[in-house]
């Protein structure tokens, strides 16, 4: 069982959310921060992970919903956007199945190497996600 949300939360600053082991253990098993871009109903996802032992037990969309509850208590959210390493193919399908379609491919250099990323678009709608 784990918890999320706010009330799992503990101390998180605004759009970080925190998902904790609801079975008496203390460990933290996902994390995502985001916040909003520039533009107009944009938003950014900046880290999610959950650790590999927990994937694929719907934790990453529980997460991905109490990210946006908290982006949409800050203001309207109609697409989401996240950077992927282009080499990161487990992250890249996990974002296509939670709905992130590719938008573009560019270079970004890392500490002085190169890397091939993805940036990944979430469009959102009033019934979706």
């Amino acid at each position: 069982m784990v918890r999320g949300g706010a009330a799992g939360c503990g101390r998180c600053e605004p759009g970080e959310r925190v998902l904790r082991r609801g079975d008496g253990v203390r460990q933290v098993v996902a994390f995502a921060q985001a916040g909003h871009r520039q533009e107009p109903g944009d938003a950014e996802l900046w880290r999610f992970y959950v650790l590999p032992a927990h994937q694929r037990m719907d934790i990453g969309r529980r997460l991905l919903h109490a990210c946006l509850d908290a982006l949409r208590a800050q203001g309207p959210v109609s697409r989401l956007f996240v950077q992927v390493e282009a080499e990161n193919k487990g992250g890249r399908r996990a974002y296509k199945r939670l709905g992130f379609h590719n938008v573009r491919e560019y270079d970004a250099d890392r500490m002085g190497h190169v890397t091939r990323m993805w940036e990944m678009c979430l469009r959102l709608h009033e019934n979706s996600v």
